[in-house]
């Protein structure tokens, strides 16, 4: 199993991502534990970038 290493958009840190990883996939940085989604993704190359907030709805 080969891995993706990618670079985390908040902190800069080098990731690594398992090749089994999907698009729109939510992760999180190993160093600073951000939520990150996978904006796009080639055979060696992941683009990430910071998750949406959760809002809440408050029933509606």
């Amino acid at each position: 199993m080969s891995s993706i290493l990618t670079v985390c958009p908040v902190c800069d840190a080098t990731t690594k991502l398992s090749s089994e990883v999907q698009p729109a996939e939510v992760i999180s940085c190993t160093d600073c534990r951000s939520r990150l989604v996978i904006e796009s993704l080639t055979a060696n190359k992941a683009v990430l970038k910071e998750a949406p907030e959760v809002e809440e709805d408050w029933g509606e």
